[in-house]
């Protein structure tokens, strides 16, 4: 999964491997730097290249126990998170050797992970992950023509084990100036809840709602299951403005 984590003044792009298998028990961190990063921190084509290039090395170095678990491209570097077996003086001289062929200065931390802590760091957190699954339903919508300004009835879904639970969370969102319904129950015996406000689904914004909202359903005991609208199709004044 590829997701924009930010991260002071610029962002990275994070490349993770959501379910990687076994993992070996030592965490293998790189960061080696970019010759010409743009204005924006990230690295130039050629920089692209050459990571993939140093990093088809390093597979073949590391050999077939390893596993590369994920990337981190911004802010004048790549970072490759890995998982190996090695001891400390063999991937010291693999790295040594790796930054002396291509002419890096090539950083590396070498910890023992039995956990999978730096995995987990790179994981989307609950706003990452909302700015994902919101990403969709946007790119759905402009899809469809919708330049996504005009406000629109937007219905949201959560899910709860229980009653109690339920009710808090309806109190919580009518306290926001949402329209809510009756819950209804489901064949395993949880509730649905539907809720519902008039806005415009601001792309730069609304995943700020729909994490606070993940955040306060998770509380509660429940889960926070996304939302869905119409599409508006952009009036003709609007037709090819963004």
């Amino acid at each position: 999964m590829t997701y924009p984590r930010e991260s002071g003044p610029s962002p990275l792009v994070v490349l993770v491997d959501m379910e990687p298998e076994e993992l070996p028990p030592r965490a293998l961190r790189l960061k080696i730097p970019a010759a010409a990063p743009g204005p924006s921190g990230m690295p130039g084509a050629d920089d692209m290249e050459l990571f993939a290039l140093i990093e088809v090395l390093l597979e073949k170095d590391l050999g077939a126990g390893a596993a590369i678990v994920g990337r981190l491209t911004g802010e004048g570097a790549r970072v490759i998170v890995a998982y190996v077996d090695q001891d400390d003086d063999e991937i010291r001289r693999v790295v040594k050797s790796l930054g002396a062929d291509f002419d890096r200065k090539i950083e590396y931390r070498l910890e023992d992970d039995p956990e999978g802590r730096a995995h987990a760091e790179i994981l989307p957190d609950r706003r990452e992950w909302r700015g994902i699954m919101d990403a969709l339903v946007f790119e759905k919508l402009a899809d469809a023509g919708d330049t996504l300004r005009e406000p629109r009835r937007i219905d949201h879904l959560a899910y709860f084990a229980d009653e109690a639970g339920c009710a808090s969370f309806s109190s919580f969102v009518a306290r926001a100036g949402f329209g809510i319904e009756e819950p209804e129950p489901e064949p395993d015996g949880r509730l649905r809840f539907y809720f519902h406000h008039q806005v415009a689904p601001d792309p730069a914004t609304f995943s700020d709602l729909t994490a606070e909202l993940a955040r306060v359903a998770e509380e509660l005991g429940g889960v926070y299951d996304g939302w869905e609208t119409i599409v508006v199709a952009a009036k003709p004044r609007d037709r090819g403005r963004r």
